[in-house]
């Protein structure tokens, strides 16, 4: 592909001074010597010798001009050629800059929607009635919603690192697992009514919904759990 022309306001002033000089200096040296070769042959005509060497300057005269403007051409290509690639480098470099810039910006604005999904969701679970818990495939609890405190008396640090079944009576130990396991197997979300031990010792009826976190690989790598309480136990 021919590369694109190149504005003169992209050359520098000696560039566009360069190609008169390098001739300038061919045309001086041909003429020298051509004045040379004048003076040798009216020599040899004055005393009949033979111009061989006369006859050699004009031809070096000659090659030399010739010798000038090839290097002079090569020299002009060369650097137009130099000022292209100089000029498609920066325009690369300005495309390259645009895109990560545009990168950044768009991973500015993935973050922030990012946060404010995580803040959205923070939201609704501190504004509904449920008890939202996270376990981890050992069923043990990573993460539990502040509501947990005013309905059974627990403060969510207090129950971080327990084993969710222990919220529960041991005679419903044996229905959770087969709910975590349904889940687990089948992923989809199972429901179990049964109900959660506050300090007390009263029963609190709940719905228990779970759904299974699945990777890419289909592992269960846990569960998340939504508790809505139906009253306590007459």
């Amino acid at each position: 592909m021919e590369p694109e022309s190149v504005p003169d306001t992209d050359q520098p002033g000696w560039y566009r001074a360069l190609p008169p000089i390098v001739l300038g200096v061919g045309l001086a040296l041909s003429l020298l010597l051509w004045s040379e070769t004048r003076q040798a042959l009216a020599r040899a005509a004055t005393t009949g010798d033979d111009p061989v060497f006369p006859g050699l300057l004009l031809l070096c005269g000659v090659l030399l001009s010739v010798g000038m403007a090839l290097v002079t051409w090569q020299l002009v290509r060369a650097h137009r050629l130099m000022i292209r690639r100089e000029v498609r480098l920066e325009r690369l470099r300005q495309r390259d800059s645009r895109a990560l810039e545009n990168k950044r910006l768009e991973k500015e604005v993935m973050s922030r929607a990012l946060s404010d999904s995580e803040q959205r969701t923070r939201d609704f679970i501190r504004l509904g009635t449920g008890i939202a818990l996270e376990l981890d495939d050992a069923r043990t609890i990573g993460y539990v919603s502040p509501q947990v405190e005013s309905w059974l008396g627990h403060t969510p640090s207090t129950l971080a690192g327990e084993c969710f079944a222990s919220l529960l009576p041991e005679s419903e130990h044996e229905r959770l697992d087969e709910a975590l396991e349904t889940s687990r197997r089948e992923a989809r979300h199972t429901t179990l009514d049964t109900w959660l031990t506050e300090p007390g010792g009263e029963p609190l009826s709940v719905q228990v919904r779970i759904c299974a976190i699945v990777d890419a690989l289909s592992h269960c790598q846990g569960f998340r759990v939504v508790c809505s309480p139906r009253g306590p136990i007459e």
